[in-house]
């Protein structure tokens, strides 16, 4: 019980720990449901391996446990889904989500514009505003191949194709085009890679 007790996500904390886990690279969106005996956590993520040990270990590290015993203890249910697997609203199921549940996410005004956009959820919009694209309208005539190589750049590192996907969706939306999901335009891509 003691265990347990450690492991809920009380409402003062919630919000740092949605916070926290949204940040990591793998995280796109989060929501949690916490009560006295029961924590779950649903990700939508890139890499869900690496999603779910980051998502387990900062839990654990909160509650002073090993992540082990904190699945077992608390029955973590990190429901990871690859972005393949997403549907199309999930950005704003999550976003009506966070309403009903009081779950705060992103307070930022610059990240909320953002998130607006079909497709963008808060870690996508946190790498946008990195770029210097701080509201819908700064994606309009934006490339989406040399916004991806630019943020690959800054990491130092290959991201996930399927963020240039994301981006080359919301800048057609920015430039007036029908919303599309970004799977679209990774169909798009691979045939024109001739895969």
């Amino acid at each position: 019980m003691q265990l347990r007790e450690r492991l809920a996500l009380t409402q003062s904390v919630v919000g740092g720990f949605l916070q926290e886990v949204a940040e990591h690279a793998e995280v796109h969106e989060a929501v949690v449901i916490s009560t006295c005996n029961h924590t779950e956590l649903s990700l939508v993520v890139g890499d869900p391996v690496l999603a779910e040990s980051a998502a387990l270990g900062m839990h654990a590290q909160r509650a002073h446990a090993r992540s082990d015993r904190a699945r077992r203890a608390d029955r973590l249910a990190a429901q990871t889904v690859t972005p393949r697997a997403i549907c199309f609203g999930s950005a704003a199921a999550l976003r009506a989500a966070r309403g009903r549940l009081s779950l705060p996410m992103a307070s930022d005004p610059q990240i909320t514009a953002l998130t607006a956009i079909p497709n963008v959820g808060p870690a996508v919009a946190r790498r946008l505003v990195r770029l210097g694209i701080t509201a819908p309208q700064d994606l309009r005539g934006q490339d989406p191949d040399e916004l991806f190589e630019r943020l690959c750049a800054l990491d130092g590192r290959r991201e996930d194709p399927c963020l240039l996907d994301t981006f080359a969706a919301a800048v057609d939306i920015a430039n007036g085009e029908p919303a599309r999901p970004w799977w679209h335009y990774s169909r798009e891509r691979k045939a024109a890679a001739g895969g």
